[in-house]
């Protein structure tokens, strides 16, 4: 309406136009896209040509490795055997030495036998033992002392028979081993035997033994214990229970009133010995403390009749022909231990002062199932048990008769926590030392239990006991399985057997019951090579070893420094390895090279050394357990010889370049999501922290030790050679010196208590 002349609006803003690039070709576009694919190309074959070269390069690096490793293997099964071969000489020799010594030895004891005019049965007799059994079998007293006198005697036989049986079980007699235990269970039968038969006179002539209307009879002898009450005249009673004590004895039973009711007769009998775990075929996980307690409710027979002062009518039935017979009560036979309102009957013995430990929190009461032949439960109340340290009295609540026992587990005190097997100067009553007389020829073996220590003091082919401090066994010359056996009877279990690794509980935090075993071989070839060298060095345990499996095993070792000075200054301890050949590392490198001959075991000393790792500090485990991994490295860079350096650093730099290169292909490629990955990574290595453990997975580190030398010392067949590698002449002088007896004492206590297998 103004008279100006409106544009269109689009007009209005529309900018003004300038000149736009030359848009290519349709033949540049394609000249672009060749010359780029033939860029592509040329970098493809480049980079096949350096890929082919890169891993003919480790074809090369690993055929001339392998090659190595054939090398050395063959070459080091080419030592081990020349070795194995040269060294059978001295082994024979040795043995040869044992054997003559040995048989002086037995000569010298059969001439004493034969001087001391004793008609006792030698126990390395099978025949003599039969026949004295036969003989034993067919005696039946009627007099109470004569029977205990006689099982007096049979004991000294079983004694004399323990030693024999622990002999074979060092030497690995297994067919002796069983013969003797059989032998033993009959022996000990013959007693029980005896023991029933004077019962028997009692219960039938009870009226010969009566005073204030009962028979109370108590008598022990070398601690057998055996008491009968016979209640002939009925009378009523104060109170729920009627005790039946024998304090001369230590044995007490508490009786209900139904029974006060009966004409019956009640023994208890303590036997200072276990003559029934024998039985059970099963094997049992627990071990009888002390002995066994025997309670048997006897009926008696009809009361005899005087017709005149000096002739007494009594009838013979043919229940009461020649045996006891069990009264007929709720307490044996089949219903024995069902309780249906049976008051039980209260017992109380006294464990033996032998008994070293005797569990006060808990105690186990088992009862004798003479059906299934095994200990059982059934029929006690295990919630009534009591200990009373201050009298050594236990207590407990029964509805069964028969025989009964305290036990405790077999691996209540294992595995042990510590080995150690040095030279030592010998330990006497008296403390005098001679320096001639003293010096050499002595070796102290310990033991760490859960809550003690065994130490064992060993000279020649005998062992005496040190600790703990039992005053009938200290500084005792024993045999090596006598003074074990010995040791098992006080509660004390350090002969532990292929069943007990099954149930003890090792000692790392959480780990669940059950060891591992180390072969037999290996086992064998252990005890044979440390005892070879026990004289002359100090040998402990490793936490090392329970972490290698069945076909390798480590401990540590030194020279001993008992010698110079008493051991005030003593050489660092090497790390010891002793293995399958066949599952070492050198014949996994090389397989089908060859083996070595049987037993097949090589030793070498190793750079391992025992020092736990440095706890984690923080409250971050990652940043923890990689400042202990970077810890490790350092150590490793540090020792490691320089051509290791160098091929560390190559392989740094080979995965540096790997990784630039990895990082420049993937650049380009990663561009949205970016942040959302960045996050989920992010939590998924906030949880993955949270298991990372503050101590780091440890492997063990087999490269041998160098030698004083500087050269890496060799694998070899026997201990002592890979020990001579790292000590002194004199040394492997001492070695050469000690005894043989000396030697095979050592070797037998391996064999019984197995520390490289149980520690």
């Amino acid at each position: 309406g103004d008279g100006r002349e409106r544009l269109p609006p689009t007009a209005a803003k529309m900018p003004p136009k300038k000149g736009g690039k030359k848009k290519k070709s349709k033949a540049e576009l394609e000249a672009e896209k060749e010359a780029l694919e033939a860029q592509l190309e040329q970098e493809r074959i480049l980079a096949e040509k350096a890929e082919a070269q890169r891993l003919a390069d480790l074809a090369a690096a690993e055929k001339k490795k392998k090659e190595e490793q054939i090398a050395y293997r063959e070459l080091e099964l080419k030592k081990l055997t020349h070795e194995l071969e040269s060294c059978q000489v001295e082994v024979l020799a040795a043995a040869e030495q044992l054997a003559a010594e040995e048989a002086k030895k037995t000569e010298e004891l059969e001439w004493a036998k034969y001087t001391e005019c004793d008609d006792k049965p030698d126990a390395s007799s099978e025949s003599e033992i039969n026949t004295y059994i036969s003989q034993e079998q067919e005696k039946k007293p009627d007099d109470l002392d004569e029977a205990l006198a006689q099982c007096i005697y049979t004991e000294t036989v079983a004694t004399d028979l323990l030693k024999v049986m622990a002999g074979a079980q060092c030497s690995g007699d297994n067919t002796t081993q069983a013969g003797c235990e059989q032998f033993l269970h009959e022996l000990r039968a013959t007693s029980s035997t005896k023991l029933d038969s004077c019962s028997l006179y009692m219960v039938k002539h009870a009226d010969e033994f009566l005073e204030h209307d009962q028979v109370l009879i108590a008598k022990k002898q070398a601690g057998i214990r055996i008491g009968m009450w016979i209640n002939m005249v009925v009378k009523n009673f104060r109170g729920a229970l009627k005790p039946i004590v024998y304090p001369e004895i230590g044995l007490q039973v508490d009786i209900p009133k139904a029974l006060n009711t009966m004409q019956i007769g009640i023994r208890l009998m303590y036997h200072p010995y276990d003559n029934l775990s024998y039985l059970d075929a099963s094997g049992a996980d627990d071990m009888v403390l002390g002995g066994v307690m025997t309670l048997d409710i006897l009926a008696l027979p009809p009361k005899p009749k005087r017709v005149k002062p000096q002739w007494v009518l009594r009838p013979t039935t043919v229940d009461f022909g020649s045996e006891l017979q069990p009264a007929d009560t709720p307490y044996s036979g089949e219903s024995a231990g069902a309780g249906g309102g049976v008051a039980a009957l209260r017992c109380t013995f006294q464990v033996p002062d032998s008994v070293f430990m005797v569990p006060e929190e808990n105690p186990k009461v088992v009862a004798w199932d003479t059906q299934k032949l095994k200990w059982t439960m059934d029929g006690i109340d295990q919630n009534t048990n009591e200990y009373n340290s201050a009298n050594r009295q236990l207590r407990f609540h029964t509805l069964r008769t028969g025989a009964f026992a305290l036990v405790q587990s077999r691996v209540v005190h294992l595995p042990y926590r510590q080995w150690k097997l040095e030279p030592a100067l010998k330990v006497s009553e008296t403390d005098d030392f001679d320096v001639d007389d003293d010096e050499e020829g002595c070796i102290h073996y310990t033991l760490s239990l859960r809550s003690f220590d065994v130490k064992i003091q060993i000279r020649d082919a005998v062992c005496q006991l040190l600790e703990p401090n039992l005053p009938d066994l200290y500084l005792k010359d024993m045999a090596p399985g006598e003074l074990l056996y010995a040791l098992f009877d006080r509660g004390i279990n350090i002969m532990p057997t292929d069943a007990d690794a099954i149930t003890a509980q090792g000692y790392d935090e959480g780990v669940s019951p059950g060891l591992t075993l180390k072969s037999p071989e290996l086992e064998a070839k252990l005890n044979d090579d440390v005892a070879a060298a026990a004289a002359s060095f100090d040998f402990q345990g490793s936490r090392w070893n329970r972490k290698l499996g069945k076909l390798h095993s480590a401990f540590l070792t030194r020279e001993t420094s008992i010698y110079t000075g008493g051991n005030a200054e003593t050489f660092d301890f090497d790390m010891a390895l002793v293995e399958s050949d066949a599952e070492s590392r050198s014949a996994r490198d090389a397989p089908g090279v060859g083996e070595l001959a049987s037993p097949g075991m090589k030793s070498a000393i190793v750079v391992q050394k025992e020092a736990e790792p440095k706890p984690a500090l923080g409250d971050d485990p990652v940043a923890a357990a990689a400042a202990l991994l970077a810890d490790d490295e350092e150590k490793v860079v540090d020792d490691a010889p320089a051509a290791v350096e160098e091929t560390a650093v190559e392989g740094e730099e080979e995965k540096k370049a790997e990784g630039e290169e990895a990082a420049a292909a993937e650049g380009e490629e990663k561009k949205e999501g970016e942040a959302g990955e960045d996050e989920k990574k992010g939590e998924e290595g906030d949880r993955g922290a949270a298991v990372v453990p503050l101590m780091v997975n440890e492997q063990f580190d087999d490269t041998r030790l160098n030698g004083s030398d500087g050269v890496q010392t060799d694998t070899h067949v026997y201990l002592t050679k890979s020990l001579q590698d790292i000590c002194s002449e004199e040394a492997m002088e001492r070695i050469g010196r000690s005894p043989p007896q000396l030697k095979q004492t050592v070797q037998q206590l391996l064999l019984l208590t197995r520390p490289f297998s149980f520690s």
